[in-house]
């Protein structure tokens, strides 16, 4: 778990079950841009620390490199926390729901009706063109759920639709 003492000590967490005073110290904490242009925060850790650890596992997948620790900027990283902790209750839960709501629609209009391409230049027509998608998209599902067709719970891999 990183913290605000990790932040302004420039310290990486350790790995749980490493007591404190054998705990690796970063080689390097260095600012990196990825390839979107993003700013993130690169740690390394000495190999010679890293490599005879008993707690290897929870901390990285290689074999023989050390760790290795990409972290986003302090502000970005709180923000992600905090979202994946609301994400963990009950509420969170609840508007996620919504959002799952809203992106199946998304989905569906783009999908089965070509929402992303308009026919028509202007603002006006392709606005009339959107309002009259989302007509035709309920249309459609007050006829699916008027007829008692089943929502479908996700969508089947052709490959898993061969397997049956």
């Amino acid at each position: 778990m990183i913290t605000a003492s990790t932040w302004s000590g420039r310290r990486a967490p350790i790995p749980p079950g490493k007591p404190r005073s054998r705990a690796p110290i970063p080689r390097s904490n260095s600012r990196s841009i990825d390839e979107e242009g993003k700013l993130y925060h690169r740690v390394h850790f000495p190999k010679r620390a890293c490599g005879a650890c008993r707690a290897r596992a929870p901390c990285t997948k290689a074999k023989w490199a050390p760790r290795l620790l990409s972290l986003h900027p302090q502000a970005q990283h709180e923000a992600l926390s905090a979202a994946r902790q609301r994400l963990g209750s009950e509420e969170g839960w609840r508007l996620y729901a919504r959002r799952v709501g809203i992106e199946g629609t998304l989905s569906q209009a783009v999908r089965a009706c070509g929402l992303r391409h308009t026919r028509y230049r202007g603002l006006a027509k392709a606005g009339l063109q959107h309002v009259a998608t989302a007509a035709a998209m309920d249309v459609e599902r007050v006829t699916a759920w008027l007829s008692g067709q089943p929502q479908a719970k996700t969508r089947t891999s052709r490959f898993a639709r061969l397997a049956t």
